[in-house]
């Protein structure tokens, strides 16, 4: 069947994975690659689309040379039993990337929503708390970036709306709370059972 082809152990060679670790670990290592590698070939293809679309620029390739780097380095981590630096890194880069992209294009962008990355990669991979703290955060930069680009002290790429202060921002922390409250909820289940 075709989804059997989509388990865990066809998509990653054994050998990138934290040998002698619980199931648990495995699983959080292969979160982390799997999503390292997508961003790898996310990255690859807005550069080709760039590229077609003749509007790269030469810093974007330089980042995006970086980027690429930086996500092989987190893949190698797992295998050498730092499972949890890997996804303490990836969620940091992450966290960090959406601020910047909240404040640069404002809340109206649906680039939003990608807070949801980060939070459920601390959670899964790191621990409860830290999810908790990374769902704070990304709440407080979605109402924080709403206030002032209405009060007019920044202004970003896109339009600024009424409702993104009296819509989007509550039904973000709606959002990001029930997801953050499922994957934990989960997440310490497995945890307890596979321990």
């Amino acid at each position: 069947m075709l989804f059997d082809y989509f388990s865990w152990e066809n998509l990653i060679p054994q050998q990138w994975l934290p040998a002698g670790e619980s199931a648990v670990v495995q699983g959080q290592a292969t979160l982390v690659i799997l999503l390292c590698l997508f961003l790898i070939c996310a990255n690859l293809f807005l550069l080709v689309n760039w590229i077609i679309s003749r509007d790269l620029q030469r810093n974007t390739v330089v980042i995006s040379i970086g980027f690429i780097g930086f996500l092989c380095w987190i893949i190698s981590l797992p295998q050498s039993g730092n499972t949890g630096l890997a996804g303490l890194l990836l969620s940091v880069l992450l966290l960090f990337t959406m601020i910047f992209q909240t404040i640069h294009y404002g809340v109206s962008s649906p680039s939003v929503t990608a807070f949801l990355v980060p939070i459920v990669l601390a959670t899964i991979v790191l621990n409860t708390a830290i999810g908790f703290w990374v769902t704070v955060i990304s709440v407080l930069v979605i109402w924080g970036s709403a206030v002032i680009e209405l009060k007019g002290w920044w202004t970003p790429i896109l339009p600024v709306r009424q409702d993104n202060l009296t819509f989007k921002a509550p039904m973000f922390t709606v959002i990001f709370t029930a997801v953050f409250f499922m994957i934990s909820g989960w997440t310490s289940f497995l945890i307890a059972n596979l321990g």
